[in-house]
Protein backbone atom coordinates (compact mmCIF):
# COMPACT_ATOMS: atom_id res chain seq x y z
CA UNK A 1 0.00 0.00 0.00
CA UNK A 2 1.49 3.37 -0.84
CA UNK A 3 0.93 6.90 -1.91
CA UNK A 4 3.20 9.74 -2.98
CA UNK A 5 3.12 13.46 -3.43
CA UNK A 6 5.48 15.85 -5.24
CA UNK A 7 5.70 19.53 -4.40
CA UNK A 8 7.11 22.01 -6.90
CA UNK A 9 7.71 25.63 -5.96
CA UNK A 10 9.17 28.35 -8.11
CA UNK A 11 9.17 32.12 -8.03
CA UNK A 12 8.14 34.26 -10.95
CA UNK A 13 10.62 35.75 -13.42
CA UNK A 14 14.34 35.04 -12.91
CA UNK A 15 14.30 33.43 -9.48
CA UNK A 16 15.42 29.79 -9.21
CA UNK A 17 13.33 26.67 -9.16
CA UNK A 18 12.51 24.95 -5.91
CA UNK A 19 11.62 21.28 -6.09
CA UNK A 20 10.31 19.28 -3.13
CA UNK A 21 9.75 15.62 -3.81
CA UNK A 22 8.07 13.34 -1.33
CA UNK A 23 7.60 9.61 -1.45
CA UNK A 24 5.26 7.82 0.90
CA UNK A 25 5.44 4.12 1.67
CA UNK A 26 2.21 2.86 3.23
CA UNK A 27 1.89 -0.57 4.77
CA UNK A 28 -0.72 -2.62 6.54
CA UNK A 29 0.40 -3.49 10.04
CA UNK A 30 -1.01 -5.33 13.01
CA UNK A 31 -2.06 -2.26 14.96
CA UNK A 32 -5.36 -1.93 16.73
CA UNK A 33 -8.40 -1.53 14.51
CA UNK A 34 -7.96 -1.99 10.79
CA UNK A 35 -4.17 -1.88 11.20
CA UNK A 36 -3.43 0.52 8.33
CA UNK A 37 -0.62 3.05 8.73
CA UNK A 38 1.45 5.18 6.37
CA UNK A 39 4.83 6.90 6.43
CA UNK A 40 6.31 9.69 4.32
CA UNK A 41 9.92 10.32 3.36
CA UNK A 42 11.28 13.19 1.27
CA UNK A 43 13.56 12.60 -1.70
CA UNK A 44 16.27 14.73 -3.32
CA UNK A 45 15.37 18.36 -4.11
CA UNK A 46 17.25 21.18 -5.78
CA UNK A 47 19.70 23.23 -3.71
CA UNK A 48 18.38 26.60 -4.87
CA UNK A 49 16.56 27.14 -1.59
CA UNK A 50 19.20 25.85 0.80
CA UNK A 51 18.57 27.47 4.16
CA UNK A 52 14.82 27.78 3.57
CA UNK A 53 12.13 25.74 5.31
CA UNK A 54 8.58 24.58 4.67
CA UNK A 55 5.73 23.86 7.08
CA UNK A 56 3.48 20.98 6.07
CA UNK A 57 0.15 20.76 7.90
CA UNK A 58 -2.21 17.89 7.19
CA UNK A 59 -5.61 16.86 8.53
CA UNK A 60 -7.50 13.71 7.65
CA UNK A 61 -11.25 14.35 7.28
CA UNK A 62 -12.81 12.59 9.04
CA UNK A 63 -10.27 11.30 11.51
CA UNK A 64 -9.69 7.56 11.46
CA UNK A 65 -10.99 5.46 14.34
CA UNK A 66 -7.64 3.68 14.49
CA UNK A 67 -5.83 5.32 17.40
CA UNK A 68 -2.52 3.73 16.35
CA UNK A 69 -2.16 6.05 13.33
CA UNK A 70 -2.21 9.85 13.08
CA UNK A 71 -5.00 11.86 11.49
CA UNK A 72 -3.13 15.17 11.80
CA UNK A 73 0.42 16.33 11.15
CA UNK A 74 2.14 19.69 11.65
CA UNK A 75 5.81 19.57 10.73
CA UNK A 76 8.49 22.16 9.97
CA UNK A 77 11.11 20.78 7.58
CA UNK A 78 14.38 22.52 6.69
CA UNK A 79 16.34 22.53 3.43
CA UNK A 80 19.96 21.56 4.02
CA UNK A 81 22.95 22.79 1.99
CA UNK A 82 22.18 20.26 -0.75
CA UNK A 83 18.50 21.11 -0.94
CA UNK A 84 17.35 17.98 0.90
CA UNK A 85 14.52 18.23 3.39
CA UNK A 86 15.49 17.36 6.94
CA UNK A 87 13.74 17.52 10.28
CA UNK A 88 14.77 19.78 13.15
CA UNK A 89 17.43 17.30 14.27
CA UNK A 90 19.04 17.27 10.82
CA UNK A 91 17.85 13.75 10.00
CA UNK A 92 16.20 13.08 6.62
CA UNK A 93 12.55 14.06 6.82
CA UNK A 94 10.39 11.02 7.43
CA UNK A 95 6.84 11.34 8.72
CA UNK A 96 5.50 8.06 10.02
CA UNK A 97 2.24 6.62 11.29
CA UNK A 98 -0.28 8.44 9.08
CA UNK A 99 -3.75 7.03 8.56
CA UNK A 100 -4.41 6.28 4.87
CA UNK A 101 -7.68 7.19 3.18
CA UNK A 102 -9.06 3.65 3.18
CA UNK A 103 -8.86 3.33 6.94
CA UNK A 104 -12.14 3.39 8.88
CA UNK A 105 -14.01 5.58 8.18
CA UNK A 106 -12.74 6.52 4.68
CA UNK A 107 -11.41 10.06 4.40
CA UNK A 108 -9.23 12.45 2.42
CA UNK A 109 -6.15 14.33 3.58
CA UNK A 110 -6.18 18.14 3.47
CA UNK A 111 -2.64 19.58 3.28
CA UNK A 112 -1.31 23.14 3.45
CA UNK A 113 2.19 24.29 2.47
CA UNK A 114 3.94 27.42 3.71
CA UNK A 115 7.47 28.44 2.67
CA UNK A 116 9.92 30.29 4.93
CA UNK A 117 13.21 32.02 4.11
CA UNK A 118 14.95 30.82 7.31
CA UNK A 119 15.32 27.41 8.99
CA UNK A 120 12.77 26.64 11.65
CA UNK A 121 9.78 28.15 9.83
CA UNK A 122 10.22 31.59 11.43
CA UNK A 123 10.52 34.05 8.52
CA UNK A 124 7.86 33.88 5.75
CA UNK A 125 9.44 33.72 2.30
CA UNK A 126 7.60 36.55 0.57
CA UNK A 127 4.10 36.24 -0.81
CA UNK A 128 3.74 32.69 -2.09
CA UNK A 129 0.58 31.06 -3.40
CA UNK A 130 0.65 27.26 -3.63
CA UNK A 131 -1.77 25.32 -5.81
CA UNK A 132 -2.14 21.72 -6.86
CA UNK A 133 -1.61 21.35 -10.61
CA UNK A 134 -5.07 19.78 -10.64
CA UNK A 135 -6.37 23.01 -9.14
CA UNK A 136 -4.54 25.70 -11.15
CA UNK A 137 -7.69 26.84 -12.91
CA UNK A 138 -10.38 26.36 -10.28
CA UNK A 139 -8.08 27.45 -7.42
CA UNK A 140 -10.49 25.91 -4.92
CA UNK A 141 -7.70 25.11 -2.42
CA UNK A 142 -5.12 27.94 -2.42
CA UNK A 143 -1.93 27.11 -0.48
CA UNK A 144 -2.97 23.50 -0.11
CA UNK A 145 -4.25 20.31 -1.66
CA UNK A 146 -6.84 17.64 -1.02
CA UNK A 147 -5.56 14.12 -1.56
CA UNK A 148 -7.06 10.66 -1.47
CA UNK A 149 -4.27 8.39 -0.20
CA UNK A 150 -5.22 4.98 -1.45
CA UNK A 151 -3.24 1.73 -1.80
CA UNK A 152 -0.50 2.06 -4.38
CA UNK A 153 1.27 5.21 -5.52
CA UNK A 154 -0.74 8.45 -5.60
CA UNK A 155 0.91 11.43 -7.30
CA UNK A 156 0.08 15.08 -6.88
CA UNK A 157 2.12 18.18 -7.80
CA UNK A 158 2.07 21.51 -6.03
CA UNK A 159 3.14 24.75 -7.70
CA UNK A 160 4.15 27.56 -5.34
CA UNK A 161 4.77 30.91 -7.00
CA UNK A 162 5.68 34.30 -5.62
CA UNK A 163 4.33 37.34 -7.42
CA UNK A 164 6.47 40.33 -6.46
CA UNK A 165 4.92 43.75 -7.13
CA UNK A 166 4.84 44.63 -10.80
CA UNK A 167 6.93 47.83 -11.09
CA UNK A 168 4.76 50.90 -11.80
CA UNK A 169 4.85 51.79 -15.46
CA UNK A 170 5.58 48.25 -16.65
CA UNK A 171 5.20 48.26 -20.44
CA UNK A 172 2.78 45.95 -22.21
CA UNK A 173 3.26 46.45 -25.94
CA UNK A 174 -0.09 44.83 -26.75
CA UNK A 175 -2.56 46.59 -24.53
CA UNK A 176 -6.29 47.24 -24.17
CA UNK A 177 -8.05 49.92 -22.17
CA UNK A 178 -11.30 48.02 -21.66
CA UNK A 179 -11.52 44.44 -22.99
CA UNK A 180 -8.59 42.17 -23.86
CA UNK A 181 -9.52 38.97 -25.71
CA UNK A 182 -6.83 36.38 -26.42
CA UNK A 183 -7.60 33.59 -28.86
CA UNK A 184 -4.45 33.42 -31.03
CA UNK A 185 -0.69 33.17 -30.60
CA UNK A 186 1.21 36.00 -28.92
CA UNK A 187 4.87 36.48 -28.04
CA UNK A 188 5.47 39.23 -25.51
CA UNK A 189 3.59 40.89 -22.67
CA UNK A 190 -0.13 41.53 -22.96
CA UNK A 191 -1.82 44.13 -20.78
CA UNK A 192 -5.20 45.57 -19.89
CA UNK A 193 -5.21 48.92 -18.09
CA UNK A 194 -8.97 48.74 -17.45
CA UNK A 195 -9.50 52.51 -17.82
CA UNK A 196 -11.46 52.48 -21.08
CA UNK A 197 -14.66 54.45 -21.50
CA UNK A 198 -17.47 54.36 -22.25
CA UNK A 199 -18.81 51.36 -20.38
CA UNK A 200 -20.56 48.94 -20.49
CA UNK A 201 -19.06 46.51 -21.18
CA UNK A 202 -17.09 46.43 -17.97
CA UNK A 203 -13.32 46.07 -18.40
CA UNK A 204 -12.19 42.44 -18.43
CA UNK A 205 -9.53 40.12 -19.85
CA UNK A 206 -10.68 36.89 -21.52
CA UNK A 207 -8.47 33.95 -22.46
CA UNK A 208 -9.78 31.28 -24.85
CA UNK A 209 -8.52 28.04 -26.34
CA UNK A 210 -6.56 27.64 -28.60
CA UNK A 211 -4.59 30.68 -27.42
CA UNK A 212 -0.83 30.41 -26.90
CA UNK A 213 0.99 33.17 -25.01
CA UNK A 214 4.76 33.20 -24.72
CA UNK A 215 4.91 35.90 -22.10
CA UNK A 216 2.89 37.38 -19.28
CA UNK A 217 -0.65 38.69 -19.11
CA UNK A 218 -0.95 41.74 -16.83
CA UNK A 219 -4.54 42.81 -16.23
CA UNK A 220 -5.86 45.54 -13.96
CA UNK A 221 -9.47 44.23 -14.31
CA UNK A 222 -10.66 40.68 -13.69
CA UNK A 223 -9.47 37.75 -15.82
CA UNK A 224 -11.87 35.12 -17.21
CA UNK A 225 -10.28 31.69 -17.75
CA UNK A 226 -13.48 29.66 -17.86
CA UNK A 227 -13.03 28.77 -21.55
CA UNK A 228 -9.48 27.40 -21.25
CA UNK A 229 -8.78 23.72 -21.88
CA UNK A 230 -5.56 21.75 -21.60
CA UNK A 231 -5.55 20.31 -25.10
CA UNK A 232 -5.32 23.55 -27.03
CA UNK A 233 -4.00 26.43 -24.92
CA UNK A 234 -0.84 27.33 -23.06
CA UNK A 235 0.80 30.24 -21.29
CA UNK A 236 4.58 30.26 -20.96
CA UNK A 237 4.40 32.89 -18.23
CA UNK A 238 2.04 34.05 -15.52
CA UNK A 239 -1.37 35.71 -15.50
CA UNK A 240 -1.57 38.50 -12.92
CA UNK A 241 -4.58 40.68 -12.12
CA UNK A 242 -5.54 43.41 -9.69
CA UNK A 243 -8.98 41.82 -9.61
CA UNK A 244 -10.03 38.19 -9.46
CA UNK A 245 -9.31 35.16 -11.63
CA UNK A 246 -12.61 33.68 -12.79
CA UNK A 247 -12.38 29.96 -13.43
CA UNK A 248 -14.56 26.89 -13.62
CA UNK A 249 -13.64 23.54 -12.09
CA UNK A 250 -13.23 20.52 -14.27
CA UNK A 251 -10.87 21.00 -17.21
CA UNK A 252 -7.19 20.38 -16.60
CA UNK A 253 -4.94 23.44 -16.89
CA UNK A 254 -2.97 24.25 -20.04
CA UNK A 255 0.39 22.63 -20.56
CA UNK A 256 2.85 23.85 -19.45
CA UNK A 257 0.95 24.95 -16.35
CA UNK A 258 0.82 28.66 -15.65
CA UNK A 259 0.13 30.51 -12.43
CA UNK A 260 -2.88 32.85 -12.34
CA UNK A 261 -2.93 35.20 -9.35
CA UNK A 262 -5.33 38.00 -8.44
CA UNK A 263 -5.06 40.77 -5.88
CA UNK A 264 -1.96 42.35 -7.44
CA UNK A 265 -1.07 46.04 -7.80
CA UNK A 266 -0.46 46.50 -11.52
CA UNK A 267 0.12 49.95 -13.02
CA UNK A 268 0.88 49.69 -16.72
CA UNK A 269 2.72 52.25 -18.79
CA UNK A 270 0.19 54.26 -20.84
CA UNK A 271 0.05 53.95 -24.62
CA UNK A 272 1.62 56.69 -26.76
CA UNK A 273 -0.70 59.73 -26.80
CA UNK A 274 -2.34 61.03 -29.98
CA UNK A 275 -1.73 64.71 -29.30
CA UNK A 276 -2.58 65.91 -32.79
CA UNK A 277 -5.05 68.38 -34.23
CA UNK A 278 -6.46 67.09 -37.49
CA UNK A 279 -5.93 69.72 -40.21
CA UNK A 280 -9.13 71.18 -41.60
CA UNK A 281 -8.16 71.72 -45.23
CA UNK A 282 -8.47 68.52 -47.29
CA UNK A 283 -6.59 68.02 -50.56
CA UNK A 284 -6.26 65.15 -53.02
CA UNK A 285 -3.02 63.17 -52.62
CA UNK A 286 -0.61 63.58 -55.51
CA UNK A 287 1.85 60.74 -56.06
CA UNK A 288 5.01 61.79 -57.91
CA UNK A 289 7.55 59.18 -58.95
CA UNK A 290 5.85 56.58 -56.76
CA UNK A 291 6.24 58.76 -53.64
CA UNK A 292 3.63 60.64 -51.61
CA UNK A 293 4.98 63.59 -49.67
CA UNK A 294 3.86 64.44 -46.11
CA UNK A 295 1.10 67.00 -45.75
CA UNK A 296 1.82 70.69 -45.92
CA UNK A 297 0.97 72.56 -42.69
CA UNK A 298 -2.78 72.90 -42.20
CA UNK A 299 -3.65 70.33 -44.86
CA UNK A 300 -4.84 66.72 -44.83
CA UNK A 301 -5.49 64.22 -47.59
CA UNK A 302 -9.11 63.30 -48.26
CA UNK A 303 -8.85 59.71 -49.53
CA UNK A 304 -6.13 57.21 -50.45
CA UNK A 305 -7.04 53.75 -51.76
CA UNK A 306 -4.31 51.32 -52.83
CA UNK A 307 -4.96 48.12 -54.78
CA UNK A 308 -2.13 46.19 -56.47
CA UNK A 309 0.10 49.24 -56.26
CA UNK A 310 2.91 50.56 -54.08
CA UNK A 311 3.39 54.08 -52.75
CA UNK A 312 6.52 55.24 -50.96
CA UNK A 313 6.18 57.28 -47.77
CA UNK A 314 9.08 59.44 -46.56
CA UNK A 315 9.80 60.90 -43.11
CA UNK A 316 7.03 63.19 -41.85
CA UNK A 317 3.37 63.29 -40.82
CA UNK A 318 0.50 62.16 -43.04
CA UNK A 319 -3.17 62.91 -42.33
CA UNK A 320 -5.97 61.04 -44.12
CA UNK A 321 -9.71 61.35 -43.81
CA UNK A 322 -9.97 57.82 -45.29
CA UNK A 323 -7.21 55.27 -45.92
CA UNK A 324 -7.92 51.91 -47.58
CA UNK A 325 -5.55 49.05 -48.40
CA UNK A 326 -6.80 46.27 -50.66
CA UNK A 327 -5.04 43.17 -51.93
CA UNK A 328 -1.65 44.10 -53.34
CA UNK A 329 -1.81 47.62 -51.94
CA UNK A 330 1.46 48.48 -50.21
CA UNK A 331 2.59 51.49 -48.22
CA UNK A 332 6.39 51.32 -48.41
CA UNK A 333 7.92 53.24 -45.51
CA UNK A 334 11.29 54.22 -46.93
CA UNK A 335 12.59 56.26 -43.98
CA UNK A 336 12.21 56.18 -40.19
CA UNK A 337 9.92 58.77 -38.63
CA UNK A 338 6.78 58.21 -40.73
CA UNK A 339 3.59 58.94 -38.79
CA UNK A 340 0.14 58.33 -40.31
CA UNK A 341 -3.04 59.67 -38.71
CA UNK A 342 -6.45 58.58 -40.01
CA UNK A 343 -10.09 59.29 -39.17
CA UNK A 344 -11.44 56.31 -41.12
CA UNK A 345 -9.46 53.26 -42.20
CA UNK A 346 -10.03 49.91 -43.92
CA UNK A 347 -7.31 47.27 -43.49
CA UNK A 348 -9.64 44.31 -43.91
CA UNK A 349 -8.81 43.17 -47.45
CA UNK A 350 -5.09 42.46 -47.46
CA UNK A 351 -2.15 44.64 -48.40
CA UNK A 352 0.86 45.60 -46.34
CA UNK A 353 2.91 48.23 -44.57
CA UNK A 354 6.44 47.47 -45.73
CA UNK A 355 9.92 48.82 -45.07
CA UNK A 356 10.68 50.77 -41.90
CA UNK A 357 8.43 50.59 -38.81
CA UNK A 358 5.50 53.00 -39.04
CA UNK A 359 3.39 54.87 -36.48
CA UNK A 360 -0.33 54.57 -37.23
CA UNK A 361 -2.79 56.61 -35.18
CA UNK A 362 -6.51 55.91 -35.59
CA UNK A 363 -8.77 58.70 -34.35
CA UNK A 364 -12.03 56.88 -35.08
CA UNK A 365 -14.33 54.87 -32.83
CA UNK A 366 -15.47 51.96 -35.03
CA UNK A 367 -13.85 48.51 -35.12
CA UNK A 368 -10.45 48.34 -36.84
CA UNK A 369 -9.80 44.90 -38.36
CA UNK A 370 -6.11 44.42 -39.12
CA UNK A 371 -5.64 41.97 -41.98
CA UNK A 372 -2.40 43.40 -43.41
CA UNK A 373 1.31 42.95 -42.74
CA UNK A 374 2.26 45.55 -40.16
CA UNK A 375 5.48 46.49 -38.38
CA UNK A 376 5.44 49.45 -36.04
CA UNK A 377 3.06 51.04 -33.53
CA UNK A 378 -0.72 51.16 -33.86
CA UNK A 379 -2.65 53.39 -31.45
CA UNK A 380 -6.47 53.47 -31.40
CA UNK A 381 -7.44 54.85 -27.98
CA UNK A 382 -11.19 55.01 -28.62
CA UNK A 383 -11.76 52.08 -30.97
CA UNK A 384 -11.73 48.28 -30.70
CA UNK A 385 -8.88 46.64 -32.60
CA UNK A 386 -8.91 43.06 -33.93
CA UNK A 387 -5.59 41.48 -34.89
CA UNK A 388 -6.30 38.79 -37.46
CA UNK A 389 -4.49 36.22 -39.59
CA UNK A 390 -5.31 38.00 -42.86
CA UNK A 391 -7.44 37.07 -45.87
CA UNK A 392 -5.41 33.91 -46.57
CA UNK A 393 -5.33 31.56 -43.57
CA UNK A 394 -2.59 29.52 -45.25
CA UNK A 395 -0.31 32.57 -45.39
CA UNK A 396 -1.02 34.59 -42.26
CA UNK A 397 -0.01 38.22 -42.17
CA UNK A 398 2.96 39.39 -40.09
CA UNK A 399 2.02 41.58 -37.14
CA UNK A 400 5.00 42.85 -35.17
CA UNK A 401 5.24 45.85 -32.87
CA UNK A 402 3.00 47.65 -30.38
CA UNK A 403 -0.78 47.52 -30.58
CA UNK A 404 -3.01 49.69 -28.38
CA UNK A 405 -6.81 49.81 -28.53
CA UNK A 406 -9.88 50.52 -26.48
CA UNK A 407 -10.51 46.79 -26.90
CA UNK A 408 -7.83 44.46 -28.25
CA UNK A 409 -8.70 41.06 -29.71
CA UNK A 410 -6.08 38.54 -30.83
CA UNK A 411 -8.10 36.23 -33.04
CA UNK A 412 -7.60 32.54 -33.74
CA UNK A 413 -4.95 31.91 -36.38
CA UNK A 414 -3.09 35.16 -35.81
CA UNK A 415 0.55 35.24 -34.71
CA UNK A 416 1.47 38.48 -32.96
CA UNK A 417 4.88 39.64 -31.75
CA UNK A 418 4.43 42.35 -29.12
CA UNK A 419 7.54 44.50 -28.91
CA UNK A 420 8.77 48.08 -29.27
CA UNK A 421 10.01 48.99 -32.75
CA UNK A 422 9.85 52.78 -32.54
Amino acid sequence: MGWGTQVYAFVRRSAPLLLLSTVCVCSAGTAEGDGKVASVRFAQTTSNFAGFSVRVVGTRMPAATNTQCASTINECLNFDANGNLVDQTGAPANLQGLCPSDATPPGDWHFTYTLFSMPGCTMPAGTFTCLSTKDLLSQLNPNGSVETLMPGPNLNQIVCAEAPPVPPGTPAFCQARRELIINGTVTGTLGNSGDGTPTPPAPITRFFSPAVVNGEILSVPNVDLTAVSQSSASVNGNILSNGTIMTSPGPAPPNPPFVAMGGQNIMLAPPPPLNVTFPGTMVTPTIVGGTLQPNAPGQSYNTLTLSNSTVNFVMGDYFFNTLTLNSGGIINVTQPGVRIFVQMINLNNGGAFAGQPVFLGYLGTTLLNVNVDFRGTLVAPDAPVALNSGPDMQNPVILQGSFFGLDLTVNNGSNIICTSLM
